[in-house]
């Protein structure tokens, strides 16, 4: 992750990026047609879909979660690192983390194990406490129609859990939030598409609005009902 340069660093050198520490780059080893590259930086993984799935349903779940749960409890605050300070904030993030990590396990034994996702996660929530990022609220939770989709972030990982007949009331919990996320830019306008979002919800109950608009499908009647008793 790299954050926004300001305009004094530009200046003193325009070729000169600030990064954070984490440099690990997960690679798909069946995509090498001669040997990985023997650089420490490179983790070359022969199952890359499970790390594609880890990344979208810790990493992208938990940082979407602190937008959402961020903007429904404090909406005049900015920035992420912000939000996560809030301890009872941190936990929810934290639970819908958790819930995600156990599918992943259940999905992927051969992948992964328990100490190792934990780790990850923790990494995680430090990482976003980073307030060198400048990571906005407002950008880590823009476009609704993508990251409530069915197979994205927040409901492909509570179909994960429900495959595996895992709790996902966490990680729902942080799709609920979603739903009333009307964060603004720094010149205060939504995102174009969030309005649309939002004005298509309103006309359609909750069960339209999810098969219509987000892509359930009828082999996804337990996560629709799921959903919907927490919607009440």
């Amino acid at each position: 992750m790299v954050p926004i340069m300001t305009g004094e660093d530009l200046a003193d050198d325009p070729l000169v990026l600030h990064a954070e520490e984490y440099n690990t780059l997960i690679l798909d080893r069946k995509g090498f047609m001669n040997t990985v590259p023997a650089f420490p930086e490179i983790k070359a993984v022969d199952n890359i879909a499970a790390w594609v799935d880890r990344k979208l349903f810790i990493h992208n779940l938990g940082h979407a979660a602190c937008a959402y749960f961020g903007f429904k409890n404090h909406p005049g605050r900015k920035f992420i690192a912000e939000i996560i300070e809030e301890p009872a904030i941190k936990t929810q993030v934290r639970a819908a983390m958790d819930e995600a990590a156990a599918a992943l396990l259940a999905e992927y034994p051969e992948e992964f194990t328990q100490e190792t996702l934990d780790e990850h996660i923790d990494d995680l929530l430090f990482r976003f406490g980073n307030k060198s990022l400048g990571d906005t609220v407002f950008r880590v939770g823009r476009d609704l129609y993508r990251k409530l989709n069915r197979n994205d972030r927040i409901l492909g990982a509570a179909a994960l859990c429900i495959k595996h007949g895992l709790p996902c009331d966490a990680v729902t919990g942080v799709f609920q939030a979603a739903l009333g996320f009307e964060a603004a830019d720094e010149n205060g306008r939504m995102f174009k598409n969030d309005i649309e979002f939002h004005s298509n919800l309103q006309k359609k109950d909750i069960e339209q609005f999810l098969q219509a608009e987000l892509g359930l499908n009828p082999d996804d009647d337990i996560l629709q009902q799921h959903i919907v008793l927490q919607n009440d």
